[in-house]
């Protein structure tokens, strides 16, 4: 069996999963040491801002503790409970206005209701791919498929695109959509579940890609 790329270990360990068991991308070769920002913390930082703390020292994470933002590898992440604003400055806020569990034969349909305003200075298309919104649920993590965002669509009120195109300043509702079986779809309102997302300026097209996420924590 092969093992873990430091790429993968470290989107593993951002997104709360046996970071323990992955240490070659928590620390070690090929990441970074917790007392080293990435590149995009210290980039992002303002100047006499302090730098972004490693997630384990600051206690962020998705199964408790703080909010926030801390880095894991090299993976920058954002973690805030259901009812606060993921900011990303000067790109992107958004908020989860509702999600909703709902079943059709065998499966569970979940449709989630994203409110996102556009907090840059230039024209906002998001997201740019399906996959820049990711449910996470029992420790696995899952890609919207064609099924679930077209019963999205259909289920939100007012009705939702897949994507909003955003003047600066301007807010509009995005819908996201997944089938799921009845003992995932079960598990949403347990401890690390959580709405993943990648920031419009992150570059990566699927999470796996991403060097920022945010995450919306679902339980709590």
């Amino acid at each position: 069996m092969q093992g873990r790329s430091p790429r993968r270990a470290a989107l593993i360990c951002a997104l709360g999963l046996g970071c323990a068991l992955t240490a070659a991308g928590c620390g070690g070769d090929g990441a970074r040491s917790s007392a080293t920002a990435p590149p995009e913390a210290s980039d992002a930082a303002p100047d006499g801002a302090p730098a972004i703390p490693a997630c384990e020292l600051a206690g962020i994470d998705e199964r408790g503790g703080r909010q926030g933002t801390c880095f894991i590898g090299d993976v920058t992440r954002t973690v805030v409970d259901r009812d606060r604003r993921l900011v990303f400055e000067d790109e992107i806020a958004i908020r989860l206005r509702d999600i909703e569990v709902s079943r059709r034969g065998g499966r569970r349909t979940v449709v989630a209701s994203l409110r996102v305003e556009n907090l840059g200075v230039r024209r906002l298309v998001w997201p740019a791919a399906a996959a820049q919104v990711a449910l996470y649920a029992g420790e696995r993590l899952y890609a919207q498929d064609l099924r679930g965002r077209s019963l999205a669509l259909a289920a939100v009120r007012p009705p939702a695109g897949p994507r909003v195109s955003l003047a600066p300043g301007r807010a509009a509702t995005v819908s996201a959509g997944w089938r799921l079986l009845p003992g995932v779809a079960a598990r949403l309102r347990e401890r690390g579940s959580a709405i993943i997302v990648i920031p419009p300026n992150d570059g990566g097209r699927r999470i796996a890609e991403a060097h920022r996420i945010g995450v919306l924590r679902l339980w709590k």
